[in-house]
């Protein structure tokens, strides 16, 4: 919808320098350009100087390399009157500590004025043919991001408390923090870029689905901030602000199709008695320890892009049966970043002065009636236009979902390199009873399809439902296993269990229930539209979810919702500790 009108004659930008005798000089405008590009967290300032003589001495004298930039933006004053501050190379009339907390003065009238931008100049250049210097300034996040520092960040910590230790080792103004809220893992960060460790913060709090957010700064300060939430949203529509829109659209870059495998353990040879070799002899075909010959393999499911274009087709391979989680997670996570075209918008018009990297903006034009977010900035300052970089919010929310996929990628390989080493290996350590117990009890439903609002597990336990839902399988599990009474729907299931952890599998154990939480957003009726019982490690039993095709069996606890939660029913927990039927009993009456 529209946002707010535009008034772009409202405003003046003005540059000024901290000179090296401490005055404030405010520089002519003769040709400068602020800029946020998108992938560049630091924001880049350019100009171009005469170098002439002023009262405090040549130009070249005062603006040098290292000498401390503002970038501002003044409030004209009412229409047809004087700007408030007019650049004239004019010094200021009064020096200013930036240590203060102050604002620079110098202005006429000291009305309106918001600082964009602080920084450093960076560059300096100049030549015997021209009486120009050609200038360029970062903010104080170009130097701070490739600082080294050492960060122990505890497992049970929050993002904010992490980010504050961040802070305080990196010497940064913290400004506005949308979030995100996530408690995090726990790592140790020795000799690391600082860039480079926020970065991994951030990272793991989007695997904790704790939303999108993205790094600027304003000022001095760095700012994390939720795209898209600035105020007001401005609206370029024709004789409004509009200018030229331009895109691209390209599918060389596209994926129709993920194929995930697995390698399998070869064959075992068929033993002959005699050692004639008819060409029948498996051991001969297939000889035992041959390192030449790649082991065989298995499909373990198929993705495709919906997005009706032709593409290439790639594989994914997990290496052995504890990694085809993570490897059907890649493949979703390569089909969010490219199993759709490659759109690029660009629009060019008028200076709004106030449009910020990662706004969101709304264009009318004559071929786009849409609103954007912007992933990169120029304000020309000198001819008084902008030229945007644009996201379509389509291609916004695959981003994010991607960033999520691959976080938790990242997440799951953790916890299956454990289970391959024998860490947490099903059916092995404490809950080794439990695990048999619960296998018992699922055998025979195993490979039964998932059907929704299917009888199984609500009114009907006797174990021949022609299949079930996410719910009324973990109902029937439940009831199985001695502990009737657990609702076959997945809201009520929250409500008669207690939270034992989110997004992590500390404290869990065998039996209990995994609640996938996505707001509404799948099911506007259901907080949480997936439920699954955990067995060990990365593995739950579930009914849909992760198994392919949707059915009854073992899948893999990460499926690309928000957040999950480990919950527990204390009826089961206390039938599986022993007070419920024995293993034994389970296994013969199911005949496994």
């Amino acid at each position: 919808m529209p946002g707010a009108p535009l008034n772009v004659d409202a405003y003046v930008w003005d540059v000024a320098v901290l000179a090296a005798n401490g005055a404030l000089l405010h520089l002519p405008r003769a040709s400068a350009v602020y800029e946020e590009q998108p992938e560049e967290l630091s924001a880049t300032l350019r100009f171009t100087l005469p170098n002439v003589l002023t009262t405090q001495g040549p130009m070249r004298e005062l603006v040098r390399a290292g000498t401390p930039f503002y970038l501002s933006v003044v409030e004209r004053g009412p229409r047809g009157a004087p700007e408030v501050n007019v650049a004239s190379a004019a010094l200021a009339g009064s020096a200013w500590d930036p240590a203060s907390g102050g604002t620079p003065g110098g202005f006429a009238g000291g009305q309106g004025r918001v600082e964009l931008m602080r920084g450093t100049i960076i560059e300096v250049e100049e030549a015997t043919d021209t009486i120009d210097l050609v200038v360029m300034g970062h903010d104080a996040l170009f130097t701070l991001l490739k600082h080294d520092i050492d960060l122990y960040v505890p497992a049970g910590q929050s993002f904010a408390e992490a980010l504050a230790g961040l802070v305080a080792a990196w010497g940064i103004e913290l400004g506005r923090v949308d979030g995100p809220e996530a408690i995090l893992g726990g790592n140790t960060w020795r000799g690391q870029e600082a860039g480079k460790v926020l970065g991994d913060l951030l990272a793991e709090a989007v695997g904790e689905g704790a939303g999108q957010f993205v790094l600027r700064t304003t000022g001095n300060a760095l700012e994390i901030v939720a795209p898209g939430t600035n105020t007001p949203t401005y609206h370029l529509a024709p004789g409004q602000g509009a200018g030229v829109t331009s895109y691209a659209v390209s599918i060389a870059e596209l994926v129709q199709e993920v194929t995930v495998m697995v390698e399998v353990d070869p064959p075992k040879p068929d033993k002959k008695d005699d050692d004639t070799d008819d060409g029948g002899d498996v051991a001969n075909e297939y000889p035992q320890g041959d390192s030449g010959r790649p082991a065989p393999t298995q499909l373990v499911t198929s993705r495709s892009s919906d997005a009706g274009f032709n593409g290439a087709r790639r594989m994914v391979y997990a290496t052995n049966k504890y990694a085809k989680g993570s490897a059907d997670l890649e493949a979703q996570a390569m089909l969010a970043e490219h199993g759709f075209p490659d759109w690029r918008f660009e629009h060019t018009t008028v200076d709004v002065p106030f449009v910020r990297k990662w706004d969101r903006i709304y264009i009318s034009d004559d071929l786009v009636d849409s609103p954007f977010f912007v992933t990169g900035v120029t304000h020309n300052i000198s001819d008084g236009t902008m030229r945007l970089t644009l996201m379509t919010p389509e291609d916004f929310a695959r981003k994010g979902q991607q960033q999520l996929l691959a976080a938790q990628v990242a997440k799951l390989r953790g916890q299956e390199e454990a289970a391959e080493s024998g860490f947490g290996k099903l059916g092995s350590g404490a809950g080794a009873g439990a695990i048999q117990k619960l296998r018992a009890a699922a055998q025979s439903q195993m490979g039964k399809p998932y059907v929704w609002a299917s009888d199984g597990g609500r009114s009907d336990f006797s174990g021949n439902a022609a299949g079930y839902d996410c719910s009324g399988f973990v109902a029937y599990m439940s009831n199985k296993l001695g502990a009737p009474g657990l609702p076959a729907f997945t809201d009520s299931i929250a409500s008669v269990t207690t939270l034992i952890a989110t997004n992590s599998t500390e404290g869990a154990q065998p039996g209990d229930v995994v609640l996938y939480w996505d707001g509404g957003a799948t099911q506007r009726e259901a907080q949480y539209p997936h439920v699954a019982m955990y067995l060990e490690g990365s593995a739950v039993l579930e009914s849909g979810g992760s198994v392919k095709p949707s059915g009854v069996g073992v899948g893999h606890i990460l499926t690309g919702y928000p957040r999950y939660e480990i919950r527990r029913y204390p009826p089961l927990a206390k039938a599986l500790q022993g007070g419920g039927k024995d293993v034994g009993e389970l296994a013969k009456a199911i005949g496994a």
